[in-house]
């Protein structure tokens, strides 16, 4: 009986092609690399980032997919030398533009957890959060440099020239186990109450959210 339960549970486990049968999330991963993937393989050419040109930060040139994505990339590979684990936390004070956008695919899409920070908040109020959420690094614009130069965190770093090359890395970052249920981003509430609470947001939710918008574009 065990030996008949045993290979009816084999057989059950093989489709009518002879493979094992697999899920929809087993062979597409809802994951934000997905979609960096496709964009570089689909829309590698295209237009795919224009910057916001009216802001205190120097604007970053326009991008395509294809150099958006080498430059996500490049960004993970940073993290990787300046010794962030797969699922480590990185934090950004930024001003909603190209920085922010590089930043969430250069966490997320390999592996590692973006940190959002609002950056009409206070010292007091980004310290709490960088503690908080156990970020190892801090990346800020540079007009807030002074604001922000007293944050304790393990790493400190100015957007900018003068640390590009520690920030972008060329090579292959280390592959990470692609997991859709996995934590992408912390995102912290207003805190007009109290505190601000960290919101986890999985792959999946973040993949499916943009899949929604896409279909009502």
């Amino acid at each position: 009986m065990p030996d008949d339960l045993t290979k009816r549970e084999a057989q059950s486990k093989i489709s009518n092609t002879g493979y094992p049968k697999r899920s929809i999330g087993m062979l597409v991963p809802l994951t934000i690399k997905d979609h960096l993937d496709r964009a570089r393989l689909v829309y590698g050419t295209r237009t795919g980032i224009i910057d916001e040109p009216n802001q205190p930060a120097q604007p970053l040139p326009e991008l395509t997919y294809g150099e958006f994505a080498n430059r996500a990339k490049a960004m993970a590979k940073g993290f990787e030398q300046m010794g962030v684990p797969i699922g480590g936390r990185v934090a950004l004070v930024s001003q909603n533009a190209s920085r922010m956008l590089t930043f969430l695919f250069g966490t997320a899409a390999y592996g590692r957890v973006g940190v959002p920070i609002n950056f009409r908040l206070n010292l007091e109020e980004i310290q709490y959060i960088v503690d908080h959420s156990g970020a190892e690094v801090l990346l800020v614009d540079p007009e807030l440099t002074d604001t922000l130069n007293d944050i304790s965190v393990k790493k400190f770093l100015v957007l900018g020239a003068n640390t590009d090359s520690e920030i972008f890395v060329h090579g292959e970052p280390e592959e990470w186990q692609e997991d859709e249920n996995a934590t992408a981003t912390i995102n912290y509430t207003s805190g007009t109450t109290a505190r601000p609470k960290g919101v986890e947001m999985t792959h999946r939710m973040l993949w499916t959210n943009a899949a929604i918008f896409g279909w009502q574009a």
